[in-house]
């Protein structure tokens, strides 16, 4: 069996998409195939896994969590009835399974008031859209005497291209009425919290009956088997809070100015990162400012004890040990928390009072048993950007102390360190470059940045009829840069009399020069600019295309936007996050993975790697939080993870997205050392530990510069600075629909590898036209930058899923066709031809186009062995007739009559018309070297081919 994702997604489109039209695009591509049954659960188990120990148990007074067996219920709230399993945009998800909150109470054993659930479905059905129904509506007296505890769910959820309002993150006047009656009318009341950023949660302080909270985020589609089984007891809590819980949203020094602000003498939006590196926590850290949970914090159904707590430090590298008990009664896992205060001096470096750098989650510890766990960490992962002294990483001398915590605010012990003198790193470690000031022009002066030294005189500022600090006339001009005298332009266009192929150039680097001389302008233009949802092929080079497509809540399919397959619905980031665990993280990865090979998804948009600058923040649910250890560490294990199985990542986006509003092309002011210390180190620590080979800028600008045509930010720090060698692509672009903005030229000499035009259909006149203008132009200087583009383009076909399917491994083979084209009444059946060069290795394509043809397709496995065999087919037949593949092809393979009869479809089991169908699989025995097979047609309802693909079958 096999799973398919029926409807096309329109729900959970791009805001981006609604706003500026998908008329006249090419986002509909033919699926690549429906993901196993196996493999989707296979991947439910890791996401029930990553929702039991994502879920935050805020409080739990008098042992009212969890339930006693079969204890009955009644459940409140319109999110009940209704769950946010995920958000939209490019995190949101589709599943043909979601399992209800209900259901699952009843999997698990806990008995709900029925009466009370149909009254609410029975009132949901008429006004829906998540509105909270009126307690006039309820029937409280029969609710109460059903139960003496009420289960009460609060809903939320976050969306691409739109953050939230304050009222949205505070209780509506239905959601406080319906609050106060059951909290005045049960004993025992539990709040659960289904959102994905954090709301006001002082309420819960208001009632001595509310005796239970806990935060369940957005589970995905099985998450809420997770969800009922912690309220059951069956599995205990073991999340952390990644964000802080502030009692009101402008608590956040961000809050000032984060929204919508547009300078009075330029059509121009701006948003001013003046709290500087006091995000989070290290806000309400430094300055003192109560909390009503702090970061880290999070409760469990039993106790842990530690003990035999030790600190090791042998020049740089620091270690933690401490032994972890489990003294209560039931299984569980603890989280470990390091943290670091560092010497500060006043009128110095700006340093937070404390900060993350380790964490290390446990083990299931079953009552009574011990384990020792070890957190480590560089001393320069503390360190502090100096931008006015060093221009360098810092180590001031002095103490620093090391404290062993259960959460910011709770620690179990304390160690110190002492440094005698100030340490400077000057030099990146990774590419042996210089370190320096670099992002001067992301900083205005009317900026007042939040200092120690003086919170109150330089606390942010609510942005009044401010004037543009710089002139915005020529910000998104392409600027050639300057070249030697008697440089001469790289070739193009180069014929040989031997030609040389991509997969050559994977077998001898040495040719890829000459290689990349082959490419004409248009196929250097169309590799970099036509790449929405999917890069181009150049079947005449073996340059494959491959498939793309977001995440990262959801691995999708081939089609772009209107994809037709997915993976499993995860629970949301931020759920991911508050697990702590990096192991489950990496599994996360590798399922994401898998689930990409399955459908054929060659390069995934994901894993995110922004910051939670501010609770309002509309993609906060697939960010990880408001630290950057925490994110950087999420984000580089699921890249690991991801990687692992040949699905190529890009992470994504490089800088300052941390607000929608206005996001395409908003004028973005932060100070160099909040940009390296805080929004760039994720990314850094994705790429430098994690291995990312792919990266998505951002829409926004640094300073008036967009991230994905800054050089500073894409070459000086990215490729020099860090010694990134990889694959970069833009976030989709709106080109030509906001003026020159998102310039595919100053992309290019940017070195952003590639434009994500998912609406190339209505840009491509204009970017080919301006492409071959500039080109024309300057051709040096173009020509070296398209050359270094197209580059980065091959080096991650070579590493992607495409290629090794193409050229054929042990593991699979996978070769592929275009899609049939209706015009008029006659199909146009692009089918498979065979390679000019006739090289056996890599794919051939074959061309079925009438009855009596024949087509063969060789190609070489490096392994004999047992592979099992998929077609992707439609008919076509104008008439529409429906017809048994047996009728319609016979198929030798290696000479041998194969029964196609044996090979099976979903649905009908007939080809249809203009409609691609997955046939398969059909077990083949192939020889190492050199195989053929054999196709000939013998009906008229001829099959157009869109791809054949032999994974090797293994004990």
């Amino acid at each position: 069996m096999k799973r398919r994702i029926a409807s096309r997604c329109l729900a959970g489109l791009l805001t981006l998409i609604l706003t500026v039209t998908t008329l006249g695009t090419s986002l509909v591509e033919a699926s690549t195939g429906d993901i196993d049954a196996a493999i989707v659960a296979e991947s439910l188990q890791v996401a029930k896994q990553v929702e039991a120990e994502g879920i935050v148990l805020l409080k739990n007074e008098d042992g009212v969590l969890p339930l006693a067996a079969e204890q009955a219920v009644s459940v409140f709230g319109s999110a009940a009835i209704d769950p946010y399993y995920g958000s939209s945009g490019s995190g949101s998800i589709k599943s043909d399974t979601m399992i209800g909150f209900y259901d699952a109470l009843s999997a698990a054993g806990i008995t709900y008031n029925d009466t009370l659930y149909q009254s609410y479905r029975t009132w949901y059905g008429k006004n829906g859209n998540h509105k909270e129904m009126p307690v006039s509506e309820l029937d409280m007296t029969q609710a109460r005497e059903y139960a003496d505890t009420a289960i009460l769910m609060i809903g939320r959820s976050g969306s691409e291209g739109n953050d939230l309002t304050l009222e949205e993150l505070q209780l509506s006047a239905d959601e406080s009425s319906l609050i106060d009656t059951v909290a005045k009318t049960f004993d025992h009341v539990i709040v659960l919290f289904n959102i994905a950023n954090m709301m006001e949660m002082g309420f819960l302080e208001n009632y001595p009956s509310i005796q239970g909270a806990a935060i369940i985020w957005t589970p995905g589609e099985a998450g809420m088997e997770s969800v009922s089984q912690m309220l059951a007891g069956q599995i205990n809590p073991s999340g952390k809070l990644q964000d802080t819980i502030a009692y009101h949203v402008s608590d956040h020094p961000s809050t000032a100015n984060f929204g919508d602000y547009t300078y009075a003498d330029q059509k121009a939006n701006f948003v001013e990162y003046e709290e500087g590196i006091y995000v989070g926590y290290r806000y309400f850290e430094t300055f003192g400012v109560p909390v009503q949970y702090p970061f880290g914090f999070g409760l469990s159904y039993t106790e842990f004890a530690w003990s035999d707590i030790s600190f090791d430090k042998n020049g740089r590298d620091c270690q933690v040990a401490v032994t972890v008990t489990n003294c209560g009664e039931r299984a569980g896992k603890d989280v470990v928390q390091i943290y670091v205060s560092l010497p500060y001096q006043a009128g110095g470096v700006e340093k937070t009072a404390t900060q993350l750098v380790a964490f290390v989650k446990t083990d299931l510890l079953e009552p009574g048993a011990s384990a020792r766990y070890t957190a480590t960490f560089d001393i320069w992962d503390c360190s502090s950007y100096d931008a006015d002294g060093e221009q360098a990483y810092i180590l001031d001398a002095g103490d620093y102390t090391v404290r062993v915590a259960h959460d910011v605010k709770d620690s179990e012990c304390d160690f110190s360190y002492a440094l005698g003198e100030k340490l400077v790193k000057k030099t990146d470690e990774v590419s042996g470059a210089e370190i320096k000031n670099l992002f001067s022009d992301a900083f205005c002066d009317q900026m007042t940045v939040l200092s120690r030294m003086d919170p109150v005189g330089t606390y942010p500022t609510t942005p009044v009829n401010e004037t543009c600090p710089v002139d915005i006339s020529d910000m998104d001009a392409a600027v050639a840069p300057e070249t030697d005298a008697d440089a001469v332009a790289p070739t193009i266009g180069a014929i040989y009399e031997d030609k040389i192929m991509l997969q050559e150039v994977a077998v001898d680097p040495s040719l890829e020069e000459v290689f990349l001389d082959q490419l004409t302008l248009d196929e250097m233009i169309d590799l970099i600019c036509n790449c929405g949802y999917k890069t181009p092929g150049v079947d005449r080079l073996g340059i494959p295309k491959t498939n793309d497509n977001d995440g990262p809540a959801s691995v999708k399919g081939a089609g772009g936007l209107l994809y037709r397959d997915s993976g499993v619905a995860w629970p949301a980031g931020v759920c991911l996050a508050c697990t702590w665990n990096v192991d489950l993280a990496y599994a996360h990865g590798v399922r994401c993975g898998i689930e990409a090979k399955n459908i054929g998804t060659n390069i995934w948009y994901a894993p995110t790697a922004n910051i939670h600058r501010n609770p309002k923040g509309g993609r906060n649910f697939e960010y990880f939080s408001e630290d950057p250890i925490v994110c950087g560490k999420m984000a580089s294990a699921i890249v690991q993870g991801a990687q692992s199985q040949n699905l190529t990542v890009t992470v994504k986006h490089l800088v300052l997205n941390e607000q929608e509003k206005n996001r395409w092309g908003i004028l973005t002011w932060a100070d160099e050392q909040t940009i390296r210390e805080i929004y760039l180190k994720p990314f850094e620590i994705a790429i430098k530990e994690g291995g990312a080979r792919g990266v998505m800028s951002a829409y926004s600008r640094l300073g008036k510069t967009w991230c994905g045509g800054n050089d500073v930010l894409l070459k000086d720090l990215l490729r020099t600075e860090w010694g990134y060698s990889d694959y970069v692509i833009s976030d989709f672009s709106v080109h030509g629909l906001y003026g020159s903005y998102m310039n595919p030229l100053q992309a290019t000499y940017a070195q952003n590898d590639a434009n994500l035009t998912g609406i190339y259909a209505v840009q491509f006149l204009s970017i080919k036209k301006a492409m071959k203008q500039e080109y024309k132009e300057n051709p040096v200087a173009f020509g070296t930058a398209m050359r270094a583009c197209v580059r980065d383009i091959i080096h991650m076909k070579m590493a992607s899923s495409a290629f090794s399917r193409q050229v054929g491994t042990s593991e699979s083979i996978h070769i592929e066709g275009e899609i049939a084209k209706v015009k008029g009444k006659s199909v146009k059946n692009a089918g498979f031809t065979e390679k000019a060069d006739g090289a056996s290795q890599g794919y051939v394509l074959c061309n079925l186009s009438k009855k009596g043809n024949v087509a063969t397709w060789t190609f070489d496995v490096a392994e004999a062995g047992t592979y099992d065999l998929t077609m992707a087919l439609a008919s076509t037949n104008l008439i529409g007739k429906d017809v048994a593949l047996s009728k319609q092809i016979n198929m030798q393979v290696n000479g041998v009559e194969t029964d196609v009869s044996e090979i099976e479809i979903l649905g009908s089991g007939v080809l249809k018309y203009n409609q691609f169908a997955t046939y398969g699989p059909l077990q083949v025995d192939l020889q190492a070297g050199t195989n053929t097979i054999t196709w000939t047609v013998i009906g008229y309802s001829v099959p157009n081919v869109d791809y054949v693909e032999l994974y090797k079958v293994t004990e």
